[in-house]
């Protein structure tokens, strides 16, 4: 039965994190993240998310940013939730970590608290249809969700606000976003994975979104064996002993697409490649600065 509560004073913490099987770092879901308490939060804290072997138990920790480990401790744990519907890590970080808002703000919370907390959760997890129009029809039922990481140039930097600002859930949003070009020193990259399931796609093609690429299909590492896709920004040029690239140089948006085999790829590649040119064209894209 779905259930949440905070970590209390007299609630044994060491037993707790005895629990953890695996823990990650987390942050609020944009739709959250945008409240300016939670803002604040993520100012003041790391969050992690841990979990039990059988993911019937989620902790949340909340290690101060001037912790000198910065690493969760067993004093850091300030919230569990047990017997989720569904394994949605961002359903379950945005309820702990407004458990943990809600307890700072006074020095009790109650059960209405709580339960207030829960109803407002959203545990589905969006399938790949929902997300990437005409994907290959196997794809389609998987459940998976985009994230966006970024490809720096010397003395750019990245904080958690921009992980917020950037996030995009959808391939439209996506294409009108790398639309608009590049932002000085920073090249986003979208990536969809699935959730909860492991595909069998071990090889992915990476070309120009707006033409056949060269190079052939290349096995991917098994730390990617979620990704089935990435829509992103490119630059080729590096320079400095870093070999990063120049801050100002235009970038192309390129595709990489998962498959089974390598031909099995390069057929993906063209069924995904085609909804989101028509994508660009829908967006006016100016075609200089994606060929």
């Amino acid at each position: 039965m779905l259930n949440a509560d905070i970590i209390r004073k007299d609630d044994d913490r060491y037993q707790v994190m005895a629990m953890v099987d695996d823990l990650q770092n987390v942050l609020p879901s944009m739709s959250l993240g945008l409240n300016p308490e939670i803002l604040e939060l993520g100012m003041a804290y790391r969050f992690f998310l841990g979990w039990s072997a059988d993911h019937s138990i989620w902790m949340l920790w909340a290690v101060d940013v001037d912790d000198p480990t910065g690493q969760p401790r067993p004093d850091h744990l300030v919230a569990w939730l047990t017997d989720p519907p569904e394994k949605n890590l961002e359903a379950i970080t945005d309820g702990l970590i407004e458990l943990f808002r809600k307890a700072r703000r006074r020095p009790w919370i109650t059960d209405d608290d709580i339960r207030a907390t829960l109803e407002t959760l959203d545990f589905s997890i969006p399938t790949v249809e929902a997300l990437l129009p005409d994907a290959p029809d196997r794809w389609r039922p998987l459940p998976a969700r985009f994230g966006v990481l970024f490809a720096l140039s010397e003395g750019w930097g990245v904080n958690r606000e921009m992980f917020l600002a950037w996030q995009r859930h959808d391939a439209d949003s996506i294409i009108a976003t790398l639309a608009e070009g590049r932002r000085d020193g920073t090249l986003l990259i979208y990536t969809l994975q699935t959730e909860n399931v492991m595909p069998m796609e071990p090889y992915e093609i990476d070309w120009p979104l707006l033409r056949r690429g060269k190079n052939p299909p290349q096995a991917k590492a098994v730390k990617e064996a979620q990704r089935l896709c990435r829509i992103y920004q490119h630059v080729e040029r590096t320079v400095g002993f870093g070999a990063t690239t120049p801050a100002f140089d235009s970038a192309v948006i390129r595709l990489a697409v998962s498959g089974r085999t390598p031909d099995d790829a390069i057929n993906n590649w063209y069924a995904v490649a085609k909804p989101l040119r028509r994508l660009l064209r829908k967006y006016h894209l100016d075609a200089a600065r994606t060929r």
